[in-house]
């Protein structure tokens, strides 16, 4: 496989990460349980990373401080644990 082919395919990869995470955020905080959203979107920014990977976290933050989340680390264990972080 060339590194074009391997960019291709690993930027469709976001993209659908993207898109999955749109339609996730909407059915969650139907339900009303947007910390399932925000960690989700938390855990997404760090494997797009860069400055979209650091807006996409922020986002998040700002969610779990809005809604008092004193420790937002342990939220994230718990709620999706197992991530090294980025690769």
């Amino acid at each position: 496989m060339s590194r074009e082919s391997s960019r291709v395919g690993a930027r469709i990869v976001i993209i659908l990460g993207m898109l999955l995470q749109k339609l996730g955020e909407y059915e969650i905080y139907g339900a009303d349980m947007g910390y399932l959203a925000a960690c989700a979107r938390h855990r997404f920014g760090d494997l797009i990373s860069g400055a979209r990977g650091v807006d996409v976290k922020e986002r998040a933050s700002d969610y779990f401080a809005a809604q008092g989340f004193r420790n937002a680390e342990r939220c994230l264990a718990m709620s999706a644990p197992g991530f090294s972080g980025p690769r």
